[in-house]
């Protein structure tokens, strides 16, 4: 099976969950609160980790209290291995706060902390590693010329590269060296530059940059297209709890069905499957499946 290296960010998210996501000039009291460890980069390692793909991260954190919390909880992950990671001294573990309403919503406030420092010099030792048929996936909580240093050498190796674009970015020059590139409606229009019908974006971009694009979509899923596949992929419908790392999990199990020589369409719905399931769940990282179980779920996903 192919192997996944997840070049990007780590945090330990400090999750507040709440009535209501707190409006401006308004004091709230928190209901709970909880540690986790989170960042996109991380969520993502850990979704594909978790279906089976031997998955390796590669990021920074500081040397601190912050940094020991997320090595050990990240101990009991099987296929995940953290041998890449870059500890910095003048740098705090990253950290992000999560406000959670009832509903499920969330809002995110992020201090990159360590994440700024990594590069592609701090990468080395994967690069060592990565070898031709390897999956890279990137997203953009690390410096952006990081990623387009990292995604050169990347393809230099002979991987094939994956960019969740998100944060969003008006920054084009990103997509150099990408192969597939994955985003949100937000995330679509700013790298086009306008907004548009939310079905055509996927479409618009595979125009405008040439790489394969999935556009996933929220509740009315998700979109494809490359020069072979145009699909549309329906969500799953289910009882939100927290939307917090759908959207990594997605990633990361698109990730592991590519790794696991699954067409694109086949890997859209078994990723739409897993992050159905991390919305039922409390925390980015909170749920618990088994990759049987969502390759079962992902029979189910309708898709034209």
């Amino acid at each position: 099976m192919t192997r996944v290296f997840v070049i990007g960010s780590l945090n330990v998210d400090l999750a507040l969950s709440v009535d209501h996501i707190v409006r401006p000039g308004e004091t709230q009291m928190i209901d709970t609160i909880d540690y986790r460890p989170g960042g996109k980069g991380l969520n993502q390692a850990v979704a594909c980790a978790r279906m089976g793909t031997e998955t390796f991260m590669v990021g920074s954190v500081g040397d601190d209290h912050l940094a020991d919390l997320l090595t050990d909880e990240l101990t009991t992950e099987n296929n995940l291995c953290l041998r890449h990671l870059n500890s910095v001294n003048d740098y705090m573990t990253g950290q992000a706060f999560v406000q959670v309403e009832t509903a499920g919503e969330n809002a995110i406030l992020v201090a990159s902390g360590a994440n700024e420092a990594t590069s592609a010099q701090s990468c080395a030792s994967a690069f060592d590693e990565i070898t031709r048929g390897d999956l890279v996936v990137f997203q953009l909580e690390i410096p952006i010329p990081a990623v387009k240093e990292c995604a050169h050498k990347a393809k230099e190796r002979g991987a094939f590269t994956i960019l969740n674009a998100a944060p969003a970015t008006a920054d084009v020059s990103v997509l150099e060296n990408i192969d597939l590139l994955v985003v949100n409606e937000t995330e679509a229009a700013m790298l086009l530059g306008h907004e548009d019908d939310i079905y055509h974006y996927a479409s618009r971009l595979y125009d405008k940059f040439g790489c394969d694009v999935i556009a996933t979509l929220g509740a009315q899923g998700s979109v494809i297209r490359t020069a072979d596949v145009e699909a549309r992929i329906d969500p799953l419908r289910v009882d939100v709890v927290d939307t917090t790392g759908a959207g990594d999990a997605f990633v990361g199990a698109l990730s592991h069905a590519l790794a696991s020589n699954q067409s694109l369409v086949e890997a859209v719905c078994f990723a739409t499957a897993l992050s159905s399931q991390v919305c039922m769940a409390r925390g980015a990282q909170g749920y618990s499946v088994t990759p049987e179980y969502v390759e079962e779920l992902a029979t189910t996903v309708q898709h034209t």
